[in-house]
């Protein structure tokens, strides 16, 4: 098979044109970079949060739960970056920490929402007649449902 850089085809008698290069993924993704920088600084916050969020544990440097008394209050530092609590914790490692559990989290709504949802939806869309219309009419319902108020419920 030949290269599209190269192929031409006879349009009219005496015409031809050439197919455009085909570029590369790294020219493709530098020109959607060029064209929206906003999304470019959202995929480096959220990359960032997820490299933090595995490695982050690695990087505190003070345990996050440790308590000091002898260093309450402390504003931000070279010794503590962010400062420190009212019980001597260094608010760094504690965003390190948190970040890992919030990334864990996450991952754990998001399989828990996207597997039974992507399964409902096939399903609701393969077949026909009752089974679509029970799944459609749920879904519905639970949207249209409060969430604050199920949510107080089984607090209750």
């Amino acid at each position: 098979m030949a290269t599209l850089a190269k192929q031409t085809q006879t349009v009219v008698a005496g015409e031809t044109w050439e197919l455009p290069q085909d570029r590369s993924w790294f020219s493709k993704m530098g020109r959607l970079g060029r064209d929206n920088p906003i999304g470019v600084v959202s995929l480096l916050v959220v990359v960032a949060f997820a490299v933090l969020g595995i490695i982050g544990a690695s990087l505190t440097p003070y345990p996050p739960r440790e308590l000091d008394a002898t260093s309450q209050y402390l504003s931000p530092s070279a010794s503590h970056l962010f400062g420190t609590t009212k019980f001597g914790q260094d608010l760094f490692s504690r965003i390190l920490a948190g970040a890992r559990i919030d990334l864990k989290f996450g991952a754990v709504v998001l399989i828990f929402g996207f597997i039974p949802g992507t399964a409902l939806g096939i399903v609701s869309g393969y077949s026909r007649g009752w089974i679509d219309y029970v799944i459609q009419r749920s879904g519905e319902a639970w949207g249209a449902f409060p969430q604050l108020f199920l949510l107080l419920t089984f607090v209750a």
